[in-house]
């Protein structure tokens, strides 16, 4: 599924103060060219300047989407000050005028996975490599802020049939009782991305893989991106066993089978959840999307709950 949002701003819809202030922290932009692809409803574009320079800006204007200008804060404070290792990209610097705020960071040039045989491999081999983190950079702990956004089955007590297909109805207790141990299953000290879709990774010409977009990051278990990548894989059809992954892949070498279950069963109505609430402005396509996410995780979950020994 393309992520798109039909709705991005252009670069030529900055106004030229934002512009200027760009120019002071990279020099005289001569081209730029707009990316369509992510759920921001701002600018991203690939920027050269006079000298040959190359960056990527990303810009939103707060009278359109506040949250965005948020999100962009909170990543160029993370990309300032957190150790995320060589993965992600560099800061160059910030820009803001009365209504926008940019963040200008390294330009990489690479393709998005999925297109050749071992791109699966090869992402969760970065994800690997994350760095563990202590709490001193002031990073969510992900057992703290993401378990109660993964309680969503509460939430689904009484939805129709349109929201919890059918075939996962019989499944619907214990899936949520499973999503009740999320915050245990999420305990860890390593640093996690939180948002590893296929668009938020590029690859390098050398093989090399850099993850972008870092407002979500926290700390927590090593192979939650990697689960969440797996999802997303799975929705977008990769010809990969998930399942053999699961088994063979060291960044789930410390994953519990039981933990694996409860992160996919809070996935699942976190997402399903999400996705019966109005769409925020400017992006149409945003639910329709966190409806993929959540059948995809809700697939998987159902499948391991089947596959589960049963107990007297």
């Amino acid at each position: 599924m393309d992520a798109a949002t039909q709705t991005r701003q252009l670069w030529t819809d900055l106004p030229e103060s934002l512009t200027a202030r760009i120019g002071a922290v990279l020099g005289d932009v001569v081209s730029a060219e707009s990316q369509p692809r992510g759920f921001s409803t701002g600018v991203a574009a690939r920027v050269v300047t006079s000298t040959g320079g190359r960056a990527f800006v990303k810009a939103a204007d707060r009278r359109r989407n506040a949250g965005t200008v948020d999100l962009h804060r909170r990543e160029a404070s993370i990309l300032g000050t957190v150790p995320l290792g060589p993965a992600a990209p560099q800061l160059i610097g910030t820009a803001e005028d009365k209504n926008w705020f940019a963040i200008v960071v390294e330009d990489i040039e690479g393709r998005h996975p999925g297109v050749r045989a071992g791109d699966t491999v090869r992402v969760l081999d970065a994800l690997h490599a994350l760095p563990p983190l202590t709490r001193d950079y002031g990073l969510p702990v992900a057992a703290e802020a993401e378990a109660e956004a993964m309680q969503g089955w509460h939430q689904l007590d009484g939805a129709s049939n349109d929201v919890v297909p059918p075939w996962a109805e019989r499944h619907r207790a214990v899936l949520a009782a499973c999503a009740d141990g999320v915050a245990e299953a999420l305990r860890g000290e390593s640093l996690q991305h939180v948002d590893t879709r296929d668009d938020n990774i590029l690859i390098e010409h050398d093989g090399t893989v850099r993850i972008i977009d870092w407002p979500w990051a926290s700390i927590g278990c090593g192979w939650f991106d990697a689960l969440g990548y797996l999802i997303d894989a799975r929705m977008r059809g990769e010809p990969i066993d998930t399942d053999a992954l699961l088994g063979q892949h060291p960044v789930f070498a410390n994953a519990r089978e039981e933990n694996i279950t409860a992160v996919l069963a809070g996935l699942a109505g976190h997402f399903l959840d999400k996705a019966r609430r109005p769409a925020p402005p400017f992006m149409p396509s945003l639910r329709k999307f966190q409806r993929a996410e959540g059948l995809t995780a809700l697939t998987w979950a159902c499948e391991r709950v089947e596959r589960a020994p049963r107990t007297k």
